[in-house]
C-alpha cells in the first residue's frame, strides 16, 4: 500500500511555492527496492493523452512500513486548467519497483485559489449581452 500525505491540505499552490508532504509505504511485496516520487502533468479529454514527469525523486525502499518525505518547486507552467475538450491536470505519483504499484494524489497550480476554466466564448458574450460578436474587415479597397 502507498499512501501520499500532503501537508498543504487545500491542494492549489502558485508557481514557486513547496509542495512538501510524505508517502507512507506499507505491505509492498517482498521484492521492492526503491519508490519513484514523481511531480507530473497530464492531459485529460479528446485527443492524445500526454503526460510528462516535471521531476523525480528515487529513494531506497524495502517491503516494510517506512515513511518518504518529498519536497518540490512548483513549476511557472504549465498551469492546471479544465477546458471542454482537454484539461490539464498535475499530480503527485509515487511508485514502487519492481512491482510497479502506484498511487496518485491531484494537485492544481495556478496563480488563485481555483484551477483555470476554459470557457466558450460565445457564452461569456451572451453573459455580457452580446447576442453575436461584430467582426469589421477593413481592406485596400482598390
Amino acid at each position: 500500500m502507498l499512501l501520499i500525505k500532503l501537508d498543504s491540505q487545500q491542494g492549489y499552490y502558485a508557481p514557486g511555492d513547496l509542495i512538501t508532504g510524505t508517502i507512507r509505504a506499507a505491505e509492498l511485496p517482498s521484492d521492492t527496492h526503491r519508490l519513484a516520487i514523481r511531480l507530473l502533468w497530464f492531459t485529460t479529454g479528446k485527443g492524445t493523452r500526454d503526460v510528462n514527469t516535471y521531476f523525480e525523486i528515487v529513494q531506497a525502499a524495502g517491503p516494510t512500513t517506512s515513511a518518504h518525505a518529498f519536497e518540490f518547486i512548483a513549476p511557472h507552467r504549465p498551469l492546471s486548467f479544465s477546458g471542454q475538450l482537454v484539461s490539464l491536470q498535475w499530480a503527485i505519483e509515487v511508485v514502487a519497483f519492481p512491482s510497479k504499484q502506484s498511487s496518485l494524489a491531484r494537485i492544481v497550480i495556478t496563480h488563485s485559489d481555483a484551477e483555470i476554466t476554459l470557457r466558450n466564448a460565445e457564452d461569456d458574450l451572451k453573459r455580457l449581452g452580446i447576442n453575436k460578436p461584430v467582426v469589421q474587415l477593413s481592406g485596400s479597397g482598390g
